[in-house]
């Protein structure tokens, strides 16, 4: 696999780790309350789609 690959694979998991971060002790309540946490989860969600599409699509990065 590409060294290209790997860093944005690794970048994938990093944003998926923020989330379990930003999320955790987050009852439903307070994510829906808190547009700061939801803010923050919101763009490593964004991040991890960016990253899936370039693997998918590498031509278009």
């Amino acid at each position: 696999m590409p060294q290209r690959d790997l860093s944005y694979l690794t970048d994938i998991i990093q944003a998926a780790r923020q989330i379990q971060e930003f999320i955790q002790g987050v009852d439903k309540n307070r994510f829906e309350s808190s547009s700061l946490i939801q803010s923050a989860v919101i763009r490593q969600i964004e991040i991890m789609g960016s990253d899936l599409n370039i693997l998918q699509y590498p031509g278009k990065s």
